[in-house]
């Protein structure tokens, strides 16, 4: 029996599969088949020369796709490649055969800058992955290279509930520029090695991942992070955060200490001089410490209100003008340039955009610009290590501030 493929075409894919959008691309050749049922033999080529691939996930397309199928009796060889922006991958690998039952089979993907935008995942992709059989398991081996990349995790992550017979064996690695973000939540820089072992459904992980700067963002105000740490736990792919963030309010010194997964983090508050947790949310929600009193007036309510809907627009406003102009930090904030004045109701109502770059790696100069008024504030923040920092600013009412931070845990 022959098989003759020259009238196929990748078009076919998206019938077949939802996730896949668009496909194109000539096949040719044919394969003979032989044999019995009991010892089926296939021989000939089958090939793709030019393609493209189209994933619902992904914001860019596969392409310059290539592959060749190589039958040779009872097993078949496997190469191709592709391009994906300004990367690169290639593949390779075999499968043998007897009869209806696979008997041995080998993959092998490299990874060159894969240019990958995805809604949880964007930038370069290296690595090195196999796969393999273990003790009658098919495994995933190798090694993920993560630098230059900004990776997020939605607040409703869904895992399937389909057990996929995999095991795992693979290290990522995040080196340089790798970023954690969430436009109303965190914005941080990792570093360092997880091993995931396992399997896919019920995955170990040792090794973590050091935060080596970044915010955390609650109720409108944006918390320093002083030190932190992504784990993860058996079973889960989601890393479990400890993280020990400070934000200067008024002329209270407030700590945020978040602790837990990453879709759900616990948040414990605390502030010097010493307030309760319902005073820190009243300062941090309202802009002042309404002592023991339970009422709430109807600023407050507004206050609130308007707090809430501010930190769901700005987050991704930020987040453009940040991407958009190469900035390190981009913040609007609404109330006076100087931190340490009362909100009346007049500063309430302005808002200041405050932009900040990294010149040297722990040396950032920030620049803060009134919208509605001709409020301009220069500052900087040096980090000297990981316990001792320097802050400055100075504005155009001629008012300045210069200051020294000192953190040490017990």
């Amino acid at each position: 029996m022959y098989v003759d493929m020259n009238e196929a075409n990748l078009s076919v894919l998206p019938l077949m599969f939802r996730e896949v959008t668009a496909a194109d691309g000539d096949i040719r050749g044919i394969v003979h088949v032989t044999g019995t049922v009991d010892n089926i033999l296939a021989n000939g080529n089958v090939e793709l020369k030019a393609g493209t691939l189209q994933v619902k996930s992904l914001r860019k397309p596969f392409e310059d796709l290539k592959g060749q199928l190589l039958f040779r009796g009872n097993h078949v060889d496997i190469v191709g490649s592709t391009t994906m922006g300004k990367g690169n991958a290639g593949i390779s690998g075999n499968i043998g055969w007897m009869g209806s039952r696979i008997t041995s089979y080998y993959g092998a993907l490299q990874m060159k800058g894969l240019d990958v935008v995805h809604p949880f995942y964007t930038g370069p992709l290296d690595g090195e992955l196999y796969m393999v059989n273990r003790q009658e398991l098919p495994t995933l081996v190798g090694a993920i290279s993560l630098h230059d990349v900004v990776g997020s995790i939605p607040l409703s992550f869904e895992s399937s509930t389909t057990s996929i017979p995999l095991g795992l064996d693979v290290t990522v690695d995040a080196k340089e520029n790798v970023r954690l973000y969430n436009p109303l939540l965190y914005d941080m820089n990792l570093q360092g090695k997880v091993k995931f072992e396992g399997t896919v459904s019920e995955p170990k992980a040792s090794g973590h991942l050091d935060v080596r700067k970044g915010y955390v963002k609650y109720l409108k105000n944006r918390f320093k992070i002083t030190e932190g740490q992504a784990k993860f736990v058996t079973g889960s792919i989601i890393p479990e955060l400890d993280v020990r963030s400070t934000a200067n309010v008024k002329n209270y010194r407030v700590s945020l200490h978040a602790n837990g997964p990453a879709t759900q983090m616990k948040l414990k508050l605390s502030a010097e001089p010493n307030l309760s947790e319902r005073q820190i949310i009243s300062l941090l929600t309202f802009g002042r410490n309404v002592g023991n009193n339970s009422g709430v007036t109807s600023d407050d309510a507004n206050a609130l209100i308007t707090s809430s809907l501010q930190s769901l627009a700005f987050g991704y406003i930020e987040d453009i003008l940040q991407d958009a102009l190469g900035l390190d930090m981009v913040n609007i904030t609404t109330g006076s340039l100087d931190g340490k004045d009362d909100r009346d109701m007049q500063e309430k109502n302005n808002f200041n955009v405050t932009i900040g770059k990294y010149v040297v790696p722990d040396l950032m100069v920030t620049l803060t610009r009134g919208l509605k008024n001709d409020h301009v504030s220069y500052g900087f923040q040096y980090d000297i290590n990981r316990n001792i920092s320097a802050t400055g600013w100075f504005n155009n009412d001629n008012k300045r501030y210069l200051g020294a931070q000192w953190r040490y845990r017990f």
